[in-house]
């Protein structure tokens, strides 16, 4: 029975297949793809897709030069794929919170909700209407600070605003540094540190 392959037209790779003719499929694209009758599919189950091609209606194991040039129009997925590990990682730490005061063992929420009533809160501290002392738990809700005034309530916003700040300006130091990559392998050596 004939499968179907499509591959890149410029680098080769196997980019799709089936036993249904792709060149019918919605999604093909005969300007970038070529669809390739092939007598079976069994090397695309071994081995990774981008170092398979078809040769005269059978599957063949690209060479070094191809693997290497099908790699590099992939650089900006890699990369993209290793700014979004960052992004989960900075995440990860924003979600745990800010300490305050310094050295204290107290976290406070940076959650969006958490920042949104830590910019309202700021953003009304001197307003006639705002009363003091304010309440804010931690976390764990197993504290429970109390701002006496405006001023220690800046220093509480400005405590939270420079954590997530310090939390994303890490992840943008490591991005640049994956922007400066121009291999593969650069890219997977660069490791979150955080």
């Amino acid at each position: 029975m004939v499968k179907y392959v499509v591959t890149d037209k410029a680098l080769g790779y196997c980019k799709r297949w089936g036993s249904i003719d792709c060149s019918t499929d919605p999604g093909f694209d005969g300007y970038t793809e070529i669809n390739n009758e092939v007598a079976d599919l069994d090397l695309l189950q071994t081995e990774d897709r981008w170092t398979v091609k078809v040769v005269d209606g059978y599957l063949a194991y690209m060479d070094q030069s191809e693997i290497d040039a099908v790699e590099a129009s992939r650089l900006p997925d890699y990369k993209l794929a290793k700014y979004q590990e960052f992004d989960v990682r900075t995440g990860e730490m924003i979600g745990n919170g800010f300490e305050f005061p310094p050295s204290s063992g107290h976290y406070y929420s940076l959650s969006a909700e958490g920042q949104s009533n830590l910019l309202g809160a700021y953003s009304a501290k001197d307003e006639a209407a705002f009363t003091y002392p304010v309440k804010w738990p931690t976390i764990l809700d197993d504290y429970e600070l109390s701002i006496p005034d405006a001023a220690t309530l800046t220093a509480f916003y400005l405590t939270a605003l420079g954590t997530v700040r310090v939390l994303r300006d890490s992840g943008t130091a490591l991005k640049e540094a994956v922007r400066a990559c121009t291999t593969k392998a650069e890219v997977d050596a660069i490791v979150d540190p955080r």
